[in-house]
């Protein structure tokens, strides 16, 4: 049995199946983001952070290897580059290559017409309208929003985003671990992002395990559970380390 694993910085995004890659180890690991803690199960793996999906190198190994798939998986490796690039906004000249070499297997309208257009389903939605109903907020210089929720972290954070918020945190009390998953908008100052990830780590102290996946965008592991109840606090503690740090931070530029 042969496992590959695309796309995947953490066992914490692959619920019951990261048991499975432990036991039975990784043969290959493609990836992107610039912090993996998947490597040390991997027993050949490939990761590069100078690319902007991972759908761009398994393209150009395609490509670059002569091996031909079935026109829809053409097509869904030109989804991952459009979704992972927000249409293109962060591109770099391979992910353009990997784009006309799709594009020689599949129509790129072809490719986003499979893009899943339904209507949210209805545990997204109330994950949504809890995450409002939890929302804490830090709104002096920047407009950082920070919640909790059992599921649907990755609709949380895009919701945040598209109101308009400059950085987002989601925590998420699972069954064997906890789990904060963060974003910042593109464009944001880069201070921004080395001061929330300041801020996570002095909130969560030695318990955690991170930043894995982009420096913008990715998850801070907590290796047990913690109770439903702790997490008001817990989004607190890192807003008000937020603050403090921006305070520190303006009185040293000022």
């Amino acid at each position: 049995m042969s496992l590959v694993v695309v796309d995947t910085a953490s066992l914490s995004h692959l619920s019951h199946l990261g048991k499975v890659l432990v036991s039975k180890g990784i043969d290959m690991l493609i990836d992107h983001h610039a912090h993996n803690s998947l490597t040390k199960y991997s027993k050949h793996y490939l990761v590069d952070d100078s690319f902007y999906s991972s759908s761009e190198i398994v393209a150009l190994l395609s490509k670059e290897l002569g091996v031909e798939v079935e026109e829809k998986l053409y097509c869904m490796l030109q989804l991952g580059i459009i979704t992972d690039t927000s249409r293109f906004s962060r591109a770099g000249p391979l992910t353009f290559e990997a784009m006309a070499y799709l594009s020689g297997y599949c129509d790129y309208n072809t490719a986003t017409d499979m893009m899943p257009r339904s209507r949210r389903s209805r545990s997204e939605i109330i994950a949504l309208l809890k995450a409002l109903q939890r929302l804490q907020l830090h709104t002096n210089r920047f407009i950082v929003a920070g919640t909790f929720v059992g599921s649907e972290e990755s609709a949380v954070l895009s919701m945040l985003l598209q109101l308009g918020v400059d950085a987002g945190f989601v925590a998420n009390p699972g069954k064997d671990n906890t789990r904060i998953t963060y974003r910042v908008r593109d464009g944001a100052p880069e201070e921004l992002t080395v001061l929330l990830h300041k801020a996570i780590a002095r909130a969560l102290g030695q318990l955690a395990e991170g930043p894995l996946g982009h420096n913008r965008a990715g998850v801070y592991l907590i290796k047990r559970r913690l109770a439903k109840r702790d997490m008001p606090s817990l989004v607190k503690r890192i807003l008000d380390s937020l603050e403090k740090y921006l305070a520190e931070h303006e009185g040293r530029v000022g």
